[in-house]
């Protein structure tokens, strides 16, 4: 009886570590507060600098379809989206590699796919593609921080970081093609506004902090349920 319900506790312990530590935006905290980038400033920068940094007032803004079929994938804009609809699909993440490192000389390496369910996605390598509500009510495809896709959630009005409209990848076409049609959203071209250098060079340190979230989160879960379970029960442990 009690090796039951301790391999149970256990089971959701772990599974509400793992949800915490995923879904936990490590990012924003360790990014901080950060001065938002003028349009000068876009300019004369790299794509792979300014996109996903704070948006200053004289960025473009998106407001409707037609504004997003006419910017140029060259072109700094960003969003202030009015809604937000998650699809569950996510694509690999640009800095993640495409093969995984082999653990042992008899092992090989294994691929990763290009598009990933997102709550098969236990280790961040994937970002979710979403639905963003423009103020004219139509909808356009995205790729967003975190964060930003809890706030939208939530109600709450944002303007999103700086980014560029970029082509959706042809692996993930077809899984999203239902929903896009839905909405009537392009299911070629997606705004886009997540940092890869940024989290490229802290890959590793979000990592870490993600493992010692989930085991302090198992921990605390695991100990807290089964001393609360055994107490009402009228187990000895």
């Amino acid at each position: 009886m009690k090796k039951v319900l301790d391999v149970i506790i256990c089971i959701f312990a772990l599974a509400v570590a793992i949800y915490t530590a995923r879904f936990l935006p490590v990012e924003s905290f360790l990014r901080g507060s950060r001065a938002e980038l003028t349009l000068a400033e876009a300019e004369a920068g790299y794509p792979e600098i300014c996109i996903g940094e704070p948006a200053a007032a004289d960025i473009p803004r998106i407001e409707t379809a037609e504004d997003f079929e006419e910017a140029w994938t060259v072109s700094y804009v960003t969003i202030e989206p009015t809604g937000i609809i998650t699809t569950g699909i996510g694509g690999r993440n640009a800095w993640v590699s495409e093969y995984q490192q082999r653990t042992s000389r008899r092992t090989r390496s294994r691929r990763r796919p290009a598009v990933q369910n997102i709550l098969l996605d236990f280790f961040g390598e994937y970002s979710e593609y979403c639905l963003l509500e423009l103020p004219d009510g139509a909808y356009v495809l995205a790729q967003l921080p975190l964060e930003d896709i809890k706030k939208i959630k939530t109600g709450k009005r944002i303007t999103l970081p700086v980014g560029q409209k970029m082509s959706v990848s042809a692996q993930a076409q077809p899984e999203l093609k239902e929903v896009c049609g839905t909405y009537g959203a392009s299911v070629e071209e997606k705004f886009y506004c997540i940092s890869d250098s940024w989290n490229e060079s802290h890959e590793f340190m979000v990592f870490i902090i993600r493992v010692v979230i989930a085991i302090v989160v198992f921990f605390v879960w695991a100990v807290g349920l089964i001393t609360l379970v055994y107490k009402l029960l009228g187990l000895k442990d």
